[in-house]
């Protein structure tokens, strides 16, 4: 049996598209897995490079403006949670926050939440946890 000129052409041509896709996707496949993971900082040096605010420390008061002023801006953004339900279900956390409630000194489980989330390793400050310590758990710098 013969084949025909134009038979070997195409025969070829199909034999080169297999080999160069072939070639194409294990270039793709190998290169990401040789990627190099997105280094990870803490979220305090994140907020530290940042310079525009310092977080709050055990040594600061737990009566103090600070922590109090940190503390209502948590009931504040979760004032709709019940107990047990708002983002570190903390167990000072009444739910049903009403701002006609005065400064109450920050619990000691809120201070521990701040300083151990503080310590964690994340992408960037878009990480969901960088968001709220630097939103719950910083004073403005000077």
């Amino acid at each position: 049996m013969t084949t025909s000129l134009a038979s070997k052409v195409l025969m070829s041509l199909f034999g080169a598209i297999a080999v160069g896709g072939t070639a194409v996707a294990g270039h793709k496949w190998f290169s990401k897995s040789g990627e190099s993971p997105k280094s990870k900082k803490t979220i305090a040096k994140l907020i530290e490079e940042t310079g525009k605010k310092i977080l709050l420390t055990k040594k600061e008061d737990a009566n103090g403006a600070e922590w109090k002023a940190s503390w209502k801006k948590y009931r504040e953004d979760n004032k709709t949670s019940e107990a047990s339900k708002d983002p570190w279900t903390l167990s000072g956390f009444k739910g049903g926050y009403s701002s006609s409630v005065s400064d109450e000194q920050a619990p000691s489980d809120f201070q521990d939440k701040c300083i151990s989330l503080s310590g964690e390793e994340v992408e960037g400050v878009e990480d969901s946890k960088y968001v709220q310590v630097d939103k719950w758990c910083t004073k403005a710098k000077g």
